[in-house]
């Protein structure tokens, strides 16, 4: 970073040894109120020296752990009020950089009566930035979603320190932000704040047949890492420890995918091949399936996890042909109780919507037919997606399912008279049976041509064949 320029203007907090009234442990004071400990012992004063500082990770004549035990020392105790602390500090900060060969007690001295305490202090601190400098921090976001639609983040913080490896700090210490895609935090909006290592329920989208959430964790100021901020002066004296403060800032992001906990809901519309067809016909049920909308349904077709990917749930829809029904079948929300079936067919939508043909079933007698269809769940496998399939059954006797096979019109006959005189007329009784076999409105018109033929010299017995009587000389047709 650009130097910046500062002057010296006196001693800060610390003590001033009585034997010379001269010599100084603690920190010293900036023209800007800024407080620093001095790096180099038996180097000149720093006061009343212009200064330039510099952000830096690495100390001059320092290793990086030894930098970041003096940016947790800065940061800890530059800014400190109390006398004894800012004298331990700086002598803690000279036993790193170099006693310029001189015992530790030699500078404690200087804290006059206070000096044991002073140096027991310094050896304390000292032995906390062993465990409490940071070399590095960084963020960790963990993100916990599951098929029943159940997910929180947690967002964490490590430092490594020196010699050490990344450690997760206690939770609740810093306040970080949150972005969500995929997914709401309680309060219903995708970003907010959280604190670290504390767990936070959210909310995922579950309107796609698979959930995709991604969660960003930041936090920012923190006081970690090697940072620090290093005055020099051109007059030579000592340079100068300042806190680089709280700068650090760290990030991470997870994302997870998982099923959808909704269930789908199949429906098939439906349309016989045939309104009409004679006995021994084939029959087929044309069949649309689709997928209807609900509150907490799944909008779409369900999938399942198939190995790496996502694959169409497969659903069976059951076709039953139901009949022959002797009356006209009428339109109702529920199927007869065991009706009359003449056959089960079954056909497997393995790729989601989509339009078939049920195999064919042969129509046996005269009669009214319909067609009425089932979705089970249990004929999807258990590990393709069965617990997300809802079950499905047709309304009965949808008109664009019924077909009527007609019944042959009979025509039974007797004469009126059995003995006629010559000359007058016979008349033949006709009864003519199959129009109740026709619906409403559909009654063809039926032509019935008799003849009367004769006279035969004998009797004709019963079930004589007279189809080629036209071409017989005798009897004569009349």
């Amino acid at each position: 970073m650009p130097a910046h320029g500062l002057a010296s203007s006196s001693h800060g907090v610390g003590h001033l040894w009585k034997g010379d009234n001269f010599s100084w442990i603690g920190s010293y004071r900036m023209d800007d109120g800024r407080l620093g400990f001095c790096l180099e012992a038996g180097r000149p004063s720093p006061i009343g020296n212009d200064y330039s500082t510099s952000l830096t990770t690495q100390v001059a004549g320092t290793t990086p752990e030894e930098t970041a035990r003096l940016a947790w020392i800065a940061r800890t105790y530059a800014a400190t009020t109390s006398r004894d602390d800012a004298a331990a500090a700086q002598l803690a900060v000279w036993t790193i950089t170099g006693l310029n060969g001189h015992t530790q007690e030699y500078y404690a001295a200087r804290a006059n009566e206070r000096a044991a305490f002073v140096l027991q202090r310094a050896k304390a601190i000292l032995a906390d930035a062993d465990t409490k400098a940071t070399m590095t921090a960084s963020a960790r976001m963990t993100l916990q979603l599951d098929e029943r639609g159940t997910a929180r983040i947690t967002g964490d913080i490590l430092t490594t320190a020196p010699g050490g490896s990344p450690t997760v700090l206690p939770s609740g210490q810093h306040a970080g932000s949150t972005k969500l895609v995929g997914a709401t935090l309680p309060d219903g909006k995708t970003s907010g704040s959280v604190k670290n290592g504390e767990p936070v329920a959210i909310t995922p989208d579950t309107s796609k047949p698979e959930m995709q959430v991604r969660a960003d964790v930041t936090f920012t100021d923190l006081p970690f890492g090697r940072e620090v901020y290093v005055g020099t002066s051109p007059s030579r004296s000592q340079g100068l420890l300042f806190s680089a403060g709280g700068r650090a800032t760290v990030t991470a992001h997870d994302t997870k995918k998982a099923l959808s906990p909704r269930p789908f809901q199949p429906r098939v519309e439906t349309q016989t091949s045939a309104a009409q067809a004679k006995p021994g016909a084939l029959l087929v049920d044309r069949l649309e399936v689709s997928v209807a909308q609900g509150p907490g349904l799944l909008p779409e077709w369900g999938r399942y996890r198939s190995g790496e990917s996502l694959a169409p749930i497969p659903v069976t829809v059951t076709s039953r042909l139901l009949g022959p029904f002797v009356d006209p079948i009428a339109p109702a929300p529920a199927w007869p109780d065991e009706p009359p079936t003449v056959c089960t067919v079954s056909t497997v939508f393995a790729s989601g919507p989509a339009k078939a043909t049920t195999p064919p079933c042969r129509v046996p007698a005269p009669g009214y037919y319909v067609w009425v269809e089932t979705i089970d769940p249990a004929d999807t496998p258990s590990d393709k997606g069965r617990d997300r399939v809802r079950p499905w059954k047709s309304p009965f006797g949808t008109a664009s399912e019924v077909t009527f096979s007609p019944k042959s019109i009979a025509v039974q006959t007797r004469v009126r008279d059995e003995q006629l005189d010559a000359g007058s007329c016979a008349v033949d009784e006709l009864d003519v049976s199959g129009f109740s076999q026709i619906a409403e409105g559909e009654h063809p018109e039926v032509d019935v041509e008799s003849l009367l033929l004769g006279p035969f010299a004998e009797p004709v017995s019963d079930g004589r064949d007279l189809s080629d009587i036209d071409s017989s000389p005798s009897p004569a047709r009349r």
